[in-house]
């Protein structure tokens, strides 16, 4: 039933944006897939649909789900939880006695609205830095959903190490540093920049730990807050050890994030989402780790992203063979692709 109910796009289209329904039975993926999932140690909170990105979830019967990596050989399997916070996912069954299915509406966003006549493209967020060569400036990305990715400094290996490391191949994480390294030189923290190209929709989680000396958190939730177009999730507190905002942006957006400001020419925090400028901090930092990941990507099949579409799939067809190669996912380097590597971004 609800398959027929989820394809009738014109009667969602008359509802609005501002909805969530009430029915009985699973929950389809179209309303799961924003929900904010954590591990049982919560060292990992990222939305179902980055979960399933990366990792092979299955059901348990206490509503839990085992999550073992796809990609990443030494990783072990984690039970993940729904977080029970901010907009609450519809319920399991009706209520008042009502059957069948109710409409509420709610301050959430509607990403299915924002995303309708639009196409999901598989991308990985490695697979996106390969097209954005290294030239130590602003990195500007040649066929890809982003037109510019820029990550300050020498990559690592695991947090702490360097400036930046891959935790998957969706996920990127800054490591935070404080006062002046070993040797007496500078210690700089991790910083990135991302603009969405147009005809393009991004969906990304930002998650960031909060013993940083602003509270960051705090000064966010200012500015920032599920009413707003795009902003599909906002978890967390000052309190919390961690805290996430999820995103869906469209094409010219941009998301910038300097760790401790120590990136000339990056701003502190700066989001754009939907083409409404949220925050521009260039006071309070985050100073702590942060991570980026890539939820989804969509183009517009109507006014498809400018250059040569032939050629933009060829090229990532061509980044697929490489990232699912087993070689380079057991990390070693495969001759004759020098240009992909990625072992020190703009300086």
């Amino acid at each position: 039933m609800f398959e027929d109910f989820e394809n009738r796009s014109g009667f969602w289209k008359d509802l609005g944006s501002n909805f969530t329904i009430n029915y009985s039975g699973d929950a389809p993926s179209f309303l799961t897939s924003g929900e904010m999932w954590q591990s049982m140690d919560g060292s990992e909170t990222q939305t179902l649909a980055a979960w399933e990105n990366g990792w092979v979830l299955m059901d348990n019967p206490d509503g839990s789900k085992t999550a073992t990596p796809k990609y990443t050989s030494g990783l072990i399997s984690q039970t993940i939880v729904r977080v029970p916070v901010g907009p609450q996912a519809p319920m399991s069954s009706p209520t008042g006695g009502v059957g069948g299915v109710q409409v509420a509406y709610t301050a959430e966003d509607d990403a299915t609205e924002l995303l309708e006549g639009w196409e999901e493209e598989d991308w990985t967020l490695q697979g996106i830095m390969a097209l954005c060569p290294d030239v130590g400036a602003d990195e500007v990305c040649d066929d890809s959903p982003f037109s510019e990715f820029t990550v300050r400094g020498t990559e690592g290996t695991a947090q702490d190490d360097e400036r930046w490391w891959w935790v998957n191949q969706n996920t990127l994480g800054l490591s935070n540093h404080d006062g002046d390294g070993p040797d007496g030189e500078s210690n700089k923290s991790g910083a990135a920049e991302i603009l969405i190209r147009d005809g393009f929709q991004v969906q990304l989680t930002i998650e960031w730990e909060n013993k940083g000396k602003d509270d960051f958190h705090d000064d966010l939730v200012k500015d920032v807050s599920t009413s707003d177009k795009g902003v599909l999730g906002l978890t967390g507190s000052q309190s919390a050890d961690k805290s996430s905002l999820t995103v869906l942006m469209k094409g010219g957006d941009k998301l910038s994030i300097d760790i401790d400001g120590d990136w000339s020419g990056t701003a502190n925090f700066f989001l754009k989402v939907q083409g409404s400028e949220l925050i521009h901090n260039t006071g309070k930092i985050i100073d702590d780790e942060v991570w980026i990941t890539l939820d989804g990507v969509w183009y517009d099949t109507e006014n498809p992203p400018t250059g040569d579409d032939k050629e933009r799939k060829e090229k990532k067809m061509t980044l697929d063979d490489y990232f699912s190669n087993p070689v380079y996912v057991a990390g070693a380097a495969l001759v004759g692709l020098a240009f992909l590597s990625m072992v020190t971004r703009g300086r």
